[in-house]
């Protein structure tokens, strides 16, 4: 079956939802993945731990740090709800013809697809650690974003383009 193209607004405005929304989305798994484990690592220490934690310079005791891991794991899947909300919102008012649907299987290939890209980001922000500069850092944090930006402009628009309007079917005209 033939599909209606997108217009080239369309294709824009699928491709900038994307790379916002797959950058909120990280985002919010980042900061509540570092939180649950900082509350995991908290409730396992013991009182004597958490107080050498608190002499270390850190300043967290274990129900501070509690409070905080709770509230940063809140915060990062409010960013992750918030992020599909934006997406399929949008994706409905920019006319898209599945907007939840555009959303939700662009979010489950861009998860299977960070899965992989976490591993290479994750090597090569290993091998630019030795470097003592903290322009190599910042340049490495803009790189990540950017390709997680990218990755996602590139599934939301496929996955528009996937879910587009069916094209119009012309009925052959007879001969008598």
């Amino acid at each position: 079956m033939e599909r209606v193209s997108l217009s080239p607004e369309a294709t824009k405005r699928a491709t900038i939802i994307g790379a916002i929304t797959h950058v909120m989305f990280v985002a919010g798994a980042w900061i509540g993945l570092s939180a649950a484990v900082l509350l995991f690592v908290v409730a396992l220490s013991s009182p004597d731990e958490s107080e050498l934690i608190a002499q270390e310079g850190y300043g967290l005791d274990a129900a501070t740090g509690t409070l905080l891991a709770v509230l940063a794991v809140v915060v990062g899947l409010g960013m992750q709800v918030g992020a599909v909300l934006l997406s399929g919102r949008w994706l409905k008012l920019g006319g898209f013809r599945a907007p939840w649907g555009t959303t939700w299987s662009a979010l489950g290939i861009s998860i299977a697809i960070d899965l992989l890209l976490s591993n290479v980001l994750t090597v090569v922000n290993f091998i630019t650690s030795d470097i003592e500069s903290p322009l190599v850092g910042i340049i490495s944090v803009v790189v990540s974003l950017g390709v997680v930006a990218a990755v996602g402009g590139f599934i939301w628009r496929w996955m528009a383009t996937v879910f587009r309007a069916p094209a119009p079917t012309i009925e052959p005209v007879p001969t008598s």
